[in-house]
């Protein structure tokens, strides 16, 4: 997937709740989704020397948050790591990030459960973990994901839910007119759930509705898989 601009209040509300912070480990070599020069626009604007002779998600995330250590991995050949996240990983890789970023990547690897697990495993005690989730990327991937599940894993493992949000494009592939859900630990409106349960329930959704989630991992326990069990 990759970033988009229309994203930069989630990262920004992310910066602030302490869910960005280096060494930063990137799930696929992500690139910015815009036109150069919408790139060069937004940093001439903010006076971003990095990404105006660089026009990368790292150079990106250097000027706008102070990342000063970032790497991407993949199996493409084109990232820094080539890091299979679907298959177990060494034990050596524990703990290394403060912060790791699904960008859009897990909904590529069939075997989620590993790739979810070894997320847990990547990220240090104290550290974050994003997510940029499908949830109606018709004939993209593998699979689009219920944020239900994302919650229910926050639920078993202990992890701090910091910020939430939902993208509705008013129309297919209108990143610029969509209706937006912004959350942050302790700022959650009562009707936030409601709210969005109604869109997502009603009976057309619309194309390209995108979760975003950063949780925060509390302890060195191992990963747990939650149940959705009804009563």
């Amino acid at each position: 997937m990759g970033i988009a601009f229309s994203f930069l209040p989630f990262f920004d509300a992310c910066f602030e709740q302490g869910a960005l912070r280096s060494p930063v480990l990137a799930l696929g070599s992500l690139s910015i989704h815009e036109l150069p020069e919408t790139i060069a626009v937004l940093a001439a604007r903010h006076s971003y020397s990095h990404l105006a002779g660089d026009p990368s998600v790292r150079a990106l995330m250097r000027d706008r948050y102070g990342i000063t250590a970032y790497q991407d991995c993949d199996v493409n050949g084109l990232a820094d790591l080539n890091l299979d996240i679907g298959k177990p990983l060494d034990s050596g890789w524990k703990g290394r990030f403060g912060t790791v970023l699904n960008g859009g990547t897990i909904e590529h690897v069939f075997d989620v459960r590993q790739a979810m697990s070894n997320i847990h495993e990547l990220v240090r005690p104290g550290g974050a973990m994003i997510h940029l989730a499908p949830v109606t990327w018709i004939n993209h991937a593998f699979v689009n994901f219920n944020p239900r599940m994302f919650q229910s894993i926050a639920d078993v493992n202990r992890y701090e839910i910091l910020v939430e949000d939902f993208q509705i494009p008013s129309t297919a592939h209108a990143e610029e007119d969509c209706r937006r859900y912004l959350a942050t630990k302790g700022n959650r409106p009562d009707t936030m759930t409601e709210r969005v349960s109604a869109v997502l329930s009603a009976p057309s959704l619309p194309s390209n509705i995108l979760y975003m989630i950063a949780m925060r991992k509390i302890s060195e326990e191992d990963f747990n898989v939650p149940y959705d069990v009804t009563t």
